[in-house]
Order: structure tokens, then sequence, then C-alpha cells
């Protein structure tokens, strides 16, 4: 029976290459994560990663096999918006799959992160607060907030 059996499989996702949904807007704010959500594939918003099972054609059936997880709906309120926009003290919502095992593409901690928007990803980093200053930690170590925040200012808006 399997030797009729047309297999298709789904690329397999890793968890740091989960896309949030796409932002037009750009984003460099603090913020705190207030709530994380969980769907399955398949219920409200949550598509199924194959999208819906497709009916045999000339007796073949396809199957999919993906190890993506559900769904989850982010809300992070916005503590200071770097950019200075007008988004201060609003909660911003971010849609996006669980990785692979279930984790998740926020953190589920109440401390405060930074995230941005680089090509309409958006993304998040950790803070730490060491005598007065915040600091980015990045994957090369930590760097002073202010640094991250006029580099990040002075990128071409193409490059972003």
């Amino acid at each position: 029976m399997l030797r009729d059996m047309k297999t298709s499989a789904v690329a397999i996702l890793a968890a740091l290459s989960l896309p949030f949904t796409a932002t037009a807007e750009r984003l460099l704010f603090t913020g705190q994560v207030q709530s994380i959500t969980l769907q399955p594939s398949g219920v409200g918003q949550c598509s199924l990663p194959c999208g819906a099972p497709k009916t045999p054609v000339n007796g073949i059936r396809s199957v999919c096999v993906s190890n993506a997880g559900g769904c989850q709906n982010a809300a992070v309120k916005v503590l200071t918006d770097h950019l200075g926009g007008h988004n201060e003290g609003k909660v911003l919502e971010f849609a996006s799959r669980t990785g692979e095992w279930g984790g998740l593409t926020f953190p589920n901690e109440p401390e405060p992160i930074l995230v941005f928007a680089h090509e309409g990803q958006p993304r998040w980093l950790p803070l730490v607060e060491r005598d007065g200053v915040s600091y980015v930690n990045v994957p090369e170590g930590q760097r002073p907030l202010s640094e991250f925040i006029s580099e990040f200012q002075a990128q071409p808006v193409n490059s972003r």
C-alpha cells in the first residue's frame, strides 16, 4: 500500500528560521511580553502546515510530512519606542508558528527585551541592566543598547 502512495514532504522548519508576521513598519523598541497564546494547527487562524488534505487523484494519495508546530500570538507592550514613533504604551501583536519542538518565537518571561524589525521580520534580543546601563545580548557578546540603536538608525532603509 505504501508503494502506491505518493509522498510529498514539507521542508523542515527550524525554530530560528520561522518567520513572524511580516510588518512594513520599522520597529525598534524596548518591550515586555504581556501574554503568549498558543493554538494548534488547523484551528482558528492557525492553518495546517500543508494546507487542507487533498483528495486522491487516480487512486494516488499524497501524504504531508511536517514537523511544524502550532501557532503563537505574542502580545508585547512597548516600554520605549527608540525610533520616536507613537507606540509607547501600546501592546503590539506578533503572530508566528511555534518551533519544531514547540519552541516559542518570543520569550515567555517578564524581563524587558529589545524588539526590532529587520527586512519586515520582527526579532528580539535579551536586555541586561548593569551599573545603570542597558546592554543588548548579541551572539558576539554584550553591546550597549545606545550603540545598537545608533547603528540600527544609521542603516539605509533598503538594507533593513
